[in-house]
């Protein structure tokens, strides 16, 4: 899982929150470097909740197996400015999940972390 944080209006999401979701997750999926992966039906969960925290999806990625190929998804960066982007980027990942290609083993998120303006960190 890929981690970006972008200024917006709304409420930062506390890092405690989201943590604590990954980490209840990470008991039912695998690390893989840098990468978090989850079962296709945990990821649709999991996309939901994120969705109700209020963190958008930036797109997901699709594995056959870890360590061997991937296949490239799509790239919702696009919708980032929009004022539903949160609803929907978890709508449209949780649609790519679901129709995910054949033979996909695992899923992974690049996540997108409200920072509210106030914030004076570089993003």
């Amino acid at each position: 899982m890929i981690i970006v944080e972008y200024k917006t209006k709304t409420q930062r999401v506390p890092e405690e929150m989201w943590r604590d979701l990954e980490s209840r997750y990470e008991q039912r999926g695998i690390r893989h470097g840098s990468m978090f992966l989850m079962r296709p039906a945990d990821a649709l969960n999991f996309a939901e909740e994120l969705g109700q925290l209020g963190i958008g999806i930036l797109g997901p990625e699709f594995w056959y197996a870890p360590g061997n190929e991937y296949y490239p998804a799509p790239d919702y960066g696009y919708m980032l400015d929009a004022d539903d982007f949160v609803r929907r980027s978890v709508q449209q990942a949780k649609k790519d999940v679901a129709h995910a290609p054949d033979g996909i083993v695992w899923v992974s998120f690049t996540l997108a972390i409200p920072l509210s303006e106030e914030d004076d960190r570089i993003v």
